[in-house]
């Protein structure tokens, strides 16, 4: 038997993590030489993309991040189709908080770009977070300095009651887990790893640097009668309604509870090594 031969049955044997499976075979992307993106930097083979999410997921779980998210959205394989799916949960109901889009969105090998458009996760900070502690997470491939990247507000008139995390609006980044306009302060460039954790205090990071911390003060979402759910691309009101849309593109987002300095290291080289793979980082 030929060496070639021995290496095209040991992927054919290869066994996934059950997470991964169950979220490829959502995805559509056929574990198998099929090319996606030819011609272009991100080219990469189904089998590739296979791969690619097995490292991140074995990653997330031996750093026991995976079990501090509620949603991840790697965003692969460059269609609305793929981009929906939650790898936590991959089925097709609001319940598993799988991506909803409206409005007009660019997808692509490199992410998800609104022009203007909305995702929205179906998460509700009120119904399915602790929301004194949790965190958001946004990655951030190109230059933008309007709108929120991602966000929730149970007020109509966006009046202090966000959890939100912007990479460049005005000049600044920001981040609020409790309502109030928290974590505020300029930066230059909205390339990077945006992550936004914790109450007491809040933190924002950017590829693994602190950003700011500072201890919470202001209001926060609540009310039993509280709908707005997290958008990406846009913060979401409580009317359902997704507005100050992002100008900016997106290739990974996770939802979830506080996350340690050390989770966020550890997510960081995990998100970062995704995005290395798939010929996309900055």
């Amino acid at each position: 038997m030929t060496l070639l031969r021995c290496r095209a049955l040991m992927r054919v044997r290869k066994v996934f993590d059950d997470d991964v499976n169950a979220f490829m075979v959502a995805t559509g992307i056929p574990n198998d030489g099929t090319i996606y993106f030819s011609a272009t930097a991100q080219e990469i083979t189904g089998s590739e993309l296979w791969d690619a999410i097995e490292e991140l997921v074995l990653s997330l779980k031996s750093s026991s991040i995976w079990g501090k998210c509620i949603a991840i959205y790697p965003l692969i394989g460059g269609t609305a189709f793929t981009h929906k799916w939650n790898l936590k949960d991959p089925r097709d109901i609001d319940a598993a908080f799988r991506l909803i889009f409206t409005g007009a969105i660019t997808h692509s090998g490199t992410g998800m770009l609104g022009t203007p458009g909305a995702a929205d996760t179906r998460v509700s900070p009120y119904n399915d977070l602790s929301f004194t502690e949790n965190h958001l997470s946004a990655y951030i491939r190109t230059e933008g300095t309007l709108g929120y990247d991602m966000g929730a507000s149970d007020n109509a008139a966006l009046t202090l009651n966000e959890f939100a995390l912007l990479a460049r609006n005005a000049g600044n980044a920001y981040y609020s887990a409790d309502g109030g306009y928290n974590c505020l302060l300029a930066n230059a460039s909205s390339k990077g790893y945006f992550v936004g954790t914790g109450t007491t205090p809040q933190k924002l990071w950017k590829h693994n640097l602190l950003l700011k911390s500072i201890n919470s003060g202001g209001g926060q979402l609540a009310g039993s009668g509280n709908s707005a759910t997290v958008g990406i691309l846009s913060i979401i009101r409580e009317t359902g309604v997704g507005v100050v849309n992002s100008d900016k593109e997106t290739c990974f987002n996770s939802v979830g509870d506080t996350l340690s300095d050390a989770d966020v290291g550890n997510l960081h080289t995990a998100v970062q090594a995704l995005q290395v793979t798939l010929n996309r980082e900055v």
